[in-house]
């Protein structure tokens, strides 16, 4: 009961806005009843009236209150306020309801009531119990997550005794200490074996959390026959008052995960191992052009060439300082991260200027798709390089001897050639003339091989096709009224001969077409002669023709007493070829050699 107040006036619209029950009554009948009051006792429309104007507030009571509730109207009526509680009220439909009421004096409509605000507490009531009944759900299903977690989980108080474990813990504790254990133990005060040691480490991990602090670590069961590892979480837990009561432990097995690790581990040591025991140099660069690892070769490279001790973070062009190097690699970069391997050579120097040659492979490394970084593998060719060049340098002499000597051979045939030339010129016999000039173009036909590879800066093939038109002509030209009288006509496939082919092959020639222009078209005969030069699988086919007047009957082509036939012979002989001879009489002479290349 409370001590009387000055009583206040209410009105209709206030107590409507109300939002639980209010009634205003006194010990004769009810004067209102707000929205919610309506509401609540079920009244309906058409009975609302009458109850308002004969009702009387009794009549929703037992017998056995209507008399204490009269006196209590007095009570409040002259000035104090009175609760009561699980108070029994009928509704309108006769439904019993269980309510709380603060009832207290007030003037309605300049009459002094009763105002009573109820609040029921039957609803309360099955809140509280379905509050209840969830709680203790709730805690049946924590209790079995906490019993059936695989992890081990455990609370401890101040006096580091044990306030709370699961069957998991328990299981451990006995396994490795012995330790049957019960709410309140001490575990330490149970075991006697390394005792100061588990103190020394336990009680410090709780004192840290007891701080406020949370506590994470890795544990290895120390009496445990096989490695068993776990991680442990230590964290306080804290009261309504915000103060620190006991810590919880959580601890689950990461056995697999460490054995696993050690494994990574190892085979981390192996591959840096490698890494660093690899004769070529090895680096890896992050988008931002950082250096993100190197090996030792690599190290020491960069030491050797800009005095410059490597770092992991280290900027490109920190160490590239060198314009030409750092725009080498920085465009290759570029073009690696978007994808691309590529490989390049670069020359350089050391601090000494001594030269240093390297090949690079740059590959893009992926993660997800997406390129994160490159990486780098580099060859020293110095010496493959150095070798390379004293080869180059070496050849370069060999061809320019080389040129040198086809170009003496040239000259000292043409020498010789001019001998015969001016000893033809002293000698009246025409018939030794004749055989001076057709020395005299057998020598021509070797010195021009000889140019020609002079000519060509090539030392180990003729162009022989070209050779041949230059051969004929030459030949036509030595007899020089067969111009107007000789057509030739030459058709040549390209072709590259060796040296070795190219001369006995174009001496053939010379023979053949200078026998061709000497016997074929004699006195004022005309004709053509036409050479043909084609390869096909691997064969050379050299084929000469005319239509002048022919061989005579009877001549054995392959034995003949001329010289002119016996050098062609023994020349295709030397290319191990074949020749095949063709003649009729007025008809001309058809003569097709072929020969292997």
């Amino acid at each position: 009961m409370a001590a009387s107040k000055k009583i206040q006036t209410v009105d209709e619209q206030t107590l409507d806005a109300i939002p639980v029950p209010v009634i205003l009554f006194d010990e004769k009948k009810i004067y209102f009843a707000n929205k919610e009051a309506i509401k609540f006792f079920s009244i309906p429309k058409n009975a609302l009236n009458e109850l308002l104007e004969k009702g009387s507030f009794l009549q929703m009571l037992d017998d056995k209150k209507t008399a204490r509730i009269q006196k209590s109207v007095k009570v409040i009526l002259g000035g104090k306020t009175i609760y009561n509680s699980n108070l029994e009220l009928k509704t309108y439909r006769g439904k019993t309801v269980l309510i709380e009421s603060n009832a207290t004096a007030v003037y309605f409509k300049n009459k002094k009531v009763v105002m009573s605000v109820l609040y029921e507490v039957t609803e309360r009531a099955t809140k509280e119990k379905e509050t209840e009944n969830t709680l203790l759900q709730k805690t049946a299903q924590m209790r079995s997550i906490f019993e059936s977690s695989p992890h081990l989980i455990w609370t401890v108080n101040k006096k580091y005794q044990i306030t709370s474990f699961n069957q998991n813990f328990y299981n451990t504790v006995m396994s490795l200490r012995g330790v049957n254990l019960t709410i309140g133990c001490k575990i330490d005060e149970h075991i006697t074996e390394r005792r100061q040691e588990y103190i020394d480490f336990w009680y410090k991990k709780y004192d840290e959390a007891f701080k406020g602090n949370k506590v994470e670590f890795e544990k290895e069961d120390e009496n445990s026959k096989n490695a068993v590892y776990r991680k442990v979480f230590v964290s306080p837990i804290f009261n309504s008052q915000d103060k620190i009561v006991e810590i919880s432990c959580i601890a689950h097995d990461i056995t697999e995960s460490k054995i696993y690790e050690h494994k990574l581990l190892n085979q981390s040591a192996k591959i840096t191992a490698i890494f660093d025991s690899s004769s070529h140099y090895m680096w890896t660069i992050s988008r931002n052009k950082q250096l993100s690892s190197f090996n030792k070769k690599f190290f020491d490279l960069i030491i050797a060439m800009f005095n410059i001790k490597p770092y992991i973070g280290l900027k490109t062009h920190e160490y590239l300082k060198t314009k030409s190097y750092w725009e080498v690699f920085d465009l290759s970069y570029q073009m690696v991260f978007k994808g691309k391997s590529i490989n390049f050579e670069i020359e350089g120097e050391d601090i000494h200027n001594n030269k240093i040659f390297l090949e690079i492979f740059l590959n893009p490394i992926y993660e997800n798709n997406n390129v994160v970084e490159v990486s780098a593998i580099a060859h020293n060719v110095t010496e493959k390089k150095l070798a390379l060049r004293r080869i180059e340098s070496s050849l370069k002499e060999k061809e320019v001897l080389l040129k040198e000597v086809h170009h003496r051979v040239k000259n000292n045939l043409q020498v010789i050639s001019s001998i015969l030339n001016l000893q033809s010129s002293y000698v009246t016999d025409e018939n030794t003339r004749a055989i001076l000039r057709e020395s005299q173009n057998r020598i021509k036909t070797m010195a021009y091989i000889h140019e020609s590879l002079y000519q060509d800066k090539s030392f180990i093939s003729v162009n022989f096709s070209q050779y041949l038109k230059t051969l004929v002509n030459n030949v036509v030209q030595s007899y020089s009224s067969s111009e107007e009288k000789i057509k030739v006509e030459i058709n040549a496939e390209q072709i590259m001969l060796s040296l070795d082919n190219s001369i006995p092959a174009g001496l053939i020639v010379n023979e053949l077409v200078t026998n061709a222009i000497k016997h074929a078209f004699s006195g004022s005969r005309t004709g053509t002669v036409s050479l043909n030069l084609k390869h096909e699988n691997n064969r050379v086919f050299i084929e000469l023709k005319d239509n002048g007047s022919g061989f005579a009957d009877g001549i054995d082509f392959k034995n003949s007493n001329t010289l002119g036939l016996q050098l062609v012979n023994t020349l295709v002989e030397q290319l191990d070829g074949d020749i095949e001879f063709e003649t009729r009489k007025d008809k001309g002479t058809r003569v097709l050699i072929t020969f292997k290349i």
